[in-house]
Parts: C-alpha cells; sequence; structure tokens
C-alpha cells in the first residue's frame, strides 16, 4: 500500500492495523515537508509499520524525483543539436516566473539581481510583475518567449533536501539554463541533472559575485554554450515517464523473495528523516 501523508483519500489517517504481509511504502510526492507541517501526524503514525520510502529524497528506497532525464533516442541523437540555445539569439540574462511573492528571501535575492544588472535584461513575470504573453500551457509559445533568454530563476519556496520542482526542469526542457536556489546544496541537483547544466546560488559568495558571474558568463558565448552540451545525449521525460519508473521499480521490490523484501531503513525515525530535512530559505553564500 502506498501512503501520502499529505493526501490521505479516501483515508483521513493511516489505517490503524497492518494486515499481516503487507508492504507498506511511504510516498511524500510532491509537496515541501516545510510547508505541510500538517503531515507530521500521519507520518508519525505510519513510521513504525513503513517498509519502503518512495520520495523526491534520493536516499529514498525508491528515487522518485519530479522529472528525469534520459537518453535520447536514436532518431534524436541523428537530428542533433539545434541552435535555439546559442546565446547570439538571446537578448536577455534572466527571467523569473513566479505567483507566490511570500518568499522574501528569493524575492530579494531577485530584486537585487535586478538592480545590478537592470531591469531591461532581468524580468520578472506572473503574479508578481508582468503578464506572460502566452496563455496556460501553451508550450508552443512558451518555447518562442524562452528562447529569448539566457537563464531561468528556479528559485524553489523551500529549500529541503532533494526538493526541485518544475521550476528548475522548466530551463532544461527550454532553452535556457537553471540558476538554481533549493534543495540543500547543489548535490542535490546533480543527482537528476549534469553538474554543467545549470548554476547554483551557493556556487556564489554575494548577490555581487552572482551578478559578477552572470555577467562574464554572458560575455563569453562559447562558455554559455557548454551549458548545453548535456542537450545532445538527454533529454528531460514527462513527469508520467518518472512517476512510471518509480512505480515500476517498487514493482520490482516486492515481487522479490519474501527474504528480500524485509528493509530495513537506515534512519531510525521516519517524521525526523522527512521534517528535520530543511535548511533556512536564503542561499548559502561560498565563502572564499
Amino acid at each position: 500500500m502506498v501512503l501520502n501523508p499529505v493526501w490521505m483519500a479516501p483515508y483521513l489517517v493511516p489505517p490503524s492495523i497492518k494486515p499481516a504481509g503487507q508492504v507498506w511504502v511511504y510516498s511524500f510526492h510532491f509537496e515541501s515537508p516545510k510547508s505541510h507541517g500538517f503531515a507530521r501526524k500521519n507520518t508519525k503514525a505510519m513510521s513504525s509499520r513503513t517498509d519502503l520510502t518512495m520520495t523526491f529524497q534520493s536516499k529514498s528506497d525508491i528515487f522518485r524525483p519530479f522529472y528525469d532525464l534520459i537518453p535520447l533516442t536514436q532518431d534524436k541523437l541523428q537530428k542533433g543539436l539545434t541552435n535555439f540555445t546559442d546565446a547570439a539569439n538571446k537578448k536577455y540574462l534572466l527571467i523569473w516566473v513566479v505567483s507566490n511573492c511570500a518568499c522574501r528571501s528569493r524575492m530579494s535575492l531577485f530584486k537585487r539581481l535586478q538592480e545590478i544588472l537592470g531591469k531591461d535584461t532581468v524580468h520578472l513575470y506572473g503574479n508578481c510583475g508582468k503578464k506572460l504573453p502566452c496563455k496556460r500551457h501553451d508550450k508552443a509559445c512558451e518555447a518562442v518567449f524562452f528562447q529569448q533568454y539566457k537563464f531561468y530563476a528556479a528559485f524553489e519556496s523551500s529549500r529541503c533536501r532533494g526538493y526541485i520542482t518544475e521550476k528548475f526542469f522548466r530551463g532544461l526542457q527550454t532553452s535556457m539554463v537553471p540558476l538554481a536556489y533549493g534543495g540543500v546544496g547543489r548535490a542535490d541537483y546533480e543527482r537528476i541533472a549534469p553538474k554543467g547544466a545549470f548554476l547554483h546560488v551557493d556556487d556564489f559568495a554575494s548577490a555581487e559575485d552572482l551578478a559578477k558571474g552572470l555577467q562574464e558568463i554572458d560575455g563569453d558565448d562559447a562558455r554559455y554554450s557548454r551549458f548545453h552540451e548535456w542537450r545532445n545525449k538527454l533529454e528531460v521525460s514527462t513527469q508520467g515517464s518518472a512517476h512510471n519508473r518509480a512505480y515500476c521499480e517498487l514493482c520490482d521490490r516486492i515481487a522479490q523473495p519474501i527474504d528480500h523484501k524485509k528493509h530495513k531503513r537506515s534512519f531510525s525515525d521516519l517524521h525526523d528523516w522527512m521534517f528535520d530535512s530543511c535548511i533556512a530559505d536564503k542561499p548559502n553564500w561560498k565563502t572564499r
């Protein structure tokens, strides 16, 4: 039985009795534990009876990220990389599309980057800025629009271990390079994407250092192009594909002989493992 403490329908609480031989899987998908503290009670109730974990944390028994990066098919390999990632085709440096304006730390950082780099090249869209020129879910329009930008501000609302949402993949799916702000550090992102495919705010010593880094890359077309080299071999999967892969792995696990189904978690308490996985919502600036 797969149980998500955030969405327990049709149950409001975990079942009071666990039938003999039944495998319980803890699936925290796909919300931040920091903003869903109400799930603590159900997590505690499940802790002693949970056999496997299937979450966005990479040390889960079954790792289930929001999306996967998968090898290109042979026909796509033969087509080669198109020029939509070329720096020469991009007029602007950085864009952020955001609806939740309440996260002060990330908004403060973006506003500071606008001050340093100029509002003519750093743009804010969504409920917190200008209205996007594309209708909702119009991927064709978005592809053309985002083609103008070099970097996408992939700023998460919470910094929790492994918590990486569609914000990061928006840049990878289009023609931009993600500027990540989330997880407990860069290593969380390197679990799901090549380390040369993105920047992380923690790579820098300050907002000023970050702005300088973006300017340096902006002035070096060859360096910028290297951020897109992964596209010659990989592509972002669909969300459904990532979902199916995780559940196929789960099926393989529980289909094994009974002796191999027994699982001793590497952590002592399910609640602490999930809810003590967050850090302060601010950049961890690199010390020089």
